[in-house]
């Protein structure tokens, strides 16, 4: 648009892939990459262990504030195990433990929150954390755009860390969020292009509209409306 973009810019994203090797699928002889939904499920499940262990090792580091993604109801369990000082909201908690866990975060009363993108990834500000990890991911650009979005918002002061833990068998889930990132860019890209001349001219040609205010009666103000200062 040709403006200063100002408290508009965001700070840097940076991703780190903590990748998980292992060197045999659940029942098999070899390492083989999840393709099939069933699948993905099975690998997630055999690798559970090896991230959340080093979700912790990353996460107990530090005494800054932090948001732990998960997927499977199994990783939000193992997770709070080892993140003691973590508050941990599932979908079968009640609207009350929700709302004190999510707010509990929001003032610093808890440093941790353990969740999954579906539940806490939509509508919170929480400007104040710039770190989080994904113990594993799935399929959903959504939820992973989502849930990044929680902290890398207006406001943000510092760059927002984000720690993809994953496992060898999982390469495929991440090579299809990375497409879908791509196609996501490349469309916003393409509005730009369409629509920038219309809106820079429509913006341009806005006018500021005055009246001119003359009172011509005295404003009786009620007693009950006056302070004390008045």
């Amino acid at each position: 648009m040709g403006y200063d973009d100002g408290d508009f810019v965001l700070p840097p994203l940076n991703i780190y892939e903590e990748m998980i090797t292992v060197n045999r699928t659940e029942g098999g002889l070899f390492a083989v990459e999840a393709r099939t939904l069933n699948e993905q499920r099975a690998a997630a499940r055999y690798t559970l262990s090896d991230r959340v262990k080093r979700c912790a090792e990353i996460v107990n580091d530090t005494d800054k504030p932090f948001l732990v993604w998960c997927n499977l109801n199994a990783e939000s369990e193992a997770l709070k195990k080892a993140i003691p000082d973590a508050i941990e909201v599932k979908g079968s908690d009640s609207k009350e433990h929700k709302e004190r866990a999510m707010l509990g975060f929001s003032d610093g009363t808890y440093k941790r929150l353990i969740s999954k993108p579906s539940i806490c990834g939509w509508g919170m500000n929480w400007q104040h954390c710039s770190n989080m990890a994904f113990v594993g991911l799935n399929n959903s650009f959504e939820q992973w755009y989502q849930a990044i979005r929680r902290c890398l918002r207006f406001g943000q002061k510092n760059p927002v860390n984000v720690y993809a833990i994953t496992s060898n068998l999982e390469g495929a889930i991440r090579a299809n969020l990375e497409r879908k990132e791509r196609d996501a860019e490349r469309m916003i890209q393409e509005m730009v292009k369409y629509t920038r001349d219309i809106t820079r001219r429509n913006v341009r040609q806005t006018v500021r509209e005055t009246a001119e205010y003359n009172p011509r009666m005295k404003m009786v103000i009620p007693d009950w409306l006056r302070s004390e200062v008045v």
